[in-house]
């Protein structure tokens, strides 16, 4: 991803690839003793996981949203939307529901028809 600093795991360690216009946050691991140059734009990184090189870039100033793990986004990305779903049971996914509550009162409990599992939580399925 072009812009993003990609993480990778390799046998030697945590390795980050670097975008070119990253040269102040290069100088600033080799600085402080973070990692090592392997190539211009590549640095091994003193971490012992990924959760370990993510906080430590964090650290540095790097935004989560700036971070890829093996080419895919760290940062999470809520999306919103106006679309509504099919509640479904969560244990069977029968769409057959029972709303059982008073509306404003009460939280709303659904018991499934068809296992009779009961929650509070029905997934919400998106049409395609």
């Amino acid at each position: 991803m072009e812009g993003r600093i990609d993480l990778r795991i390799t046998e030697k360690g945590v390795i980050a690839v670097l975008p070119p216009r990253r040269g102040k946050l290069l100088e600033e691991i080799l600085s402080r003793g973070l990692g090592e140059l392997l190539a211009d734009d590549t640095v091994l990184l003193r971490a012992e996981s990924l959760e370990d090189a993510v906080a430590m870039l964090i650290e540095l100033g790097v935004r989560e949203d700036e971070l890829a793990v093996e080419g895919k986004s760290v940062g999470f990305k809520a999306e919103v939307t106006r679309k509504h779903g099919v509640l479904v049971c969560p244990n069977c996914g029968s769409p057959d529901l029972e709303r059982i509550g008073i509306p404003g009162l009460t939280p709303t409990l659904y018991v499934c028809r068809k296992c009779g599992f009961a929650t509070y939580l029905p997934l919400e399925v998106l049409p395609e």
